[in-house]
């Protein structure tokens, strides 16, 4: 699967893959395309399945035809699970509101991800060279040659050197430490130019459809997906073990799957606001106010983030893609929480 294409809004801001999603205005077609911002090209798209108890839907990569992500919710009542075809049965990752108590805006929604373990402090810069007389001097001054003796190894030597290497590299590769994973909270949140999302955070077409949005009757649908910030959320129960890895776009970093368990949310007392995460996802709606049931906008993905956490690209898709929707349906989905 080719990359998607990477671009910066200015010298500060970090590389972002940006897609353009795209669902049809004919009921019959539920079908949602996600293809890249510089092109046509569709990489995923969402299709509608209705079974006996459940709506399923699917996301598809386009070029393999493979399903990635598969999303539920029951025809009747309310609950929103994202499985992968590679999860045991029963195994899923549930998305949740959010208790009464939380600071996280109305219509958040929760959920929780196994991924690469975050750097807890940040990499200490290369240490300096310790300076010496050649280094300030002009012409430079070249160090005096020590006096090495070199004699012709034997062969015996050579053999016994040879098995040394081999032994040590048999042992680092027998003793090579799995990558650390953790499980990390996460939060899908509206945004609005007076919400929780500050004006200056955002790109000039967020600010500029957030402003026609605001200024109109037709609701919005622009959302933010980042990490919960410290000491923010209730503390999930303990996990089953990690699934198997699945192919990542992180090149970077080890790829992950996220946890193939629900995550029991517990009661904490109320907490106050912390410093935001940076978002991870980004939606900006970008549809017309005459139209009636398409939807059109731009996602984005930062790539630092991406390759920090080290879960491929399509889980982000597939949460988004579910987000939107419950935004689309959310008096619905309240309705039948409150039943």
């Amino acid at each position: 699967m080719a990359l998607p294409t990477y671009s910066t809004a200015g010298p500060s801001k970090p590389p972002m893959a940006r897609y353009v999603v795209q669902s049809s205005d004919v009921l019959a077609d539920l079908i949602i395309n996600v293809k890249e911002e510089s092109s046509d090209k569709v990489v995923w798209f969402k299709e509608r399945f209705l079974e006996d108890e459940e709506i399923v839907e699917h996301l598809v990569h386009k070029e393999s035809g493979r399903i990635r992500w598969t999303m539920h919710r029951p025809r009747t009542g309310w609950y929103i699970r994202i499985r992968s075809p590679s999860f045991p049965p029963g195994a899923y990752i549930p998305l949740i509101p959010p208790p009464q108590n939380s600071p996280h805006p109305p219509g958040s929604l929760l959920f929780s991800s196994r991924t690469n373990a975050l750097p807890t402090r940040p990499i200490p810069p290369p240490l300096e060279p310790r300076a010496s007389s050649s280094s300030h001097s002009y012409p430079p001054t070249p160090p005096a040659a020590p006096s090495v003796f070199v004699h012709p190894p034997t062969p015996s030597a050579i053999e016994a050197h040879m098995e040394q290497q081999a032994s040590q590299s048999s042992q680092s590769t027998r003793h090579r430490p799995p990558a650390q994973q953790t499980i990390t909270p996460f939060v899908l949140s509206p945004y609005q130019l007076d919400g929780g999302t500050k004006p200056e955070e955002m790109s000039f077409l967020q600010r500029a459809f957030s402003v026609i949005r605001k200024n109109s009757a037709v609701p919005s649908y622009s959302f933010t997906l980042a990490r919960v910030p410290p000491d923010t959320t209730p503390v999930p129960s303990t996990p089953v073990p990690a699934p198997a890895q699945t192919p990542s776009l992180a090149a970077s970093s080890p790829p992950t799957s996220p946890s193939q368990t629900a995550l029991t949310v517990l009661p904490s007392p109320p907490l106050q606001p912390q410093r935001a995460q940076p978002p991870l996802l980004t939606f900006t709606d970008r549809t017309p106010t005459m139209t009636l049931h398409a939807v059109t906008g731009l996602l984005e993905v930062s790539a630092a983030e991406e390759r920090m956490l080290g879960v491929e690209s399509s889980f982000w898709i597939a949460v988004g893609l579910t987000y939107l929707e419950f935004l689309q349906e959310k008096e619905s989905y309240l309705a039948a929480l409150s039943d």
